[in-house]
């Protein structure tokens, strides 16, 4: 009931999902949030939260401190482009209310299982495709890394930024079975530790082996 006509937090069930948007679909979610954001910071009239922003994005500014040493301004600013998210997130999130950070935090539970969840089926989709299809179990084990970067065409990835999923998705599922003590937890997360050892390019077989464990 709480979602029916709350678009802030159904702005975050995209984000949360993003991993699922096809590469030209993803600024699309991203939008919808800021568009949100903005909103609701000018019917509200809400502050800006300066400490909150300058805490958040400091490691942005540092970056963008630093290209007064650079002699390669043009690669740095590629680099820029590619964090940028580092600073438009804090930036957004400034602007939102102390209500609307308490409705965000009584869902954090549901953000954080959808989370796993779409990067549990993205990684379980791809890997069962070219398992069965095309190379089979194990050349699918040891050529992940490059399946999901190269073959994926709109839904490819970067490995550091499928890593970087995988990882935060085997903390959100600690975080819960905290709380909860739910042994699917526990399978959720051998399930993603499998996805991310296969990602790091090492002997599959040894990582094989530990996940039967």
């Amino acid at each position: 009931v709480i979602f029916r006509q709350n678009y802030l937090l159904w702005s975050m069930v995209f984000l949360f999902s993003i991993i699922l948007f096809p590469r030209n679909l993803k600024p699309v979610a991203v939008a919808f949030f800021a568009i949100v954001v903005l909103v609701k910071a000018v019917k509200g009239k809400s502050n800006f939260h300066w400490r909150y922003f300058l805490i958040n994005a400091g490691f942005y500014v540092f970056i963008v401190l630093s290209l007064w040493y650079s002699d390669d301004l043009k690669s740095a600013s590629l680099k820029l482009q590619t964090m940028s998210s580092l600073l438009i997130f804090p930036l957004l999130f400034s602007l939102l209310q102390k209500k609307d950070y308490e409705k965000i935090y009584a869902k954090k539970t549901f953000f954080f299982y959808i989370y796993i969840l779409t990067v549990l089926i993205f990684c379980t989709v791809v890997f069962l495709w070219y398992a069965i299809v095309h190379f089979g179990f194990y050349d699918t084990t040891k050529h992940f890394s490059i399946l999901v970067e190269k073959k994926l065409h709109k839904f490819s990835i970067h490995p550091i930024y499928l890593s970087i999923n995988l990882g935060l998705s085997i903390i959100f599922c600690c975080y819960l079975f905290i709380k909860r003590k739910s042994i699917h937890l526990i399978l959720l997360g051998l399930l993603l530790f499998f996805f991310l050892s296969i990602l790091s390019k090492k002997d599959p077989k040894l990582y094989l082996i530990l996940i039967s464990f």
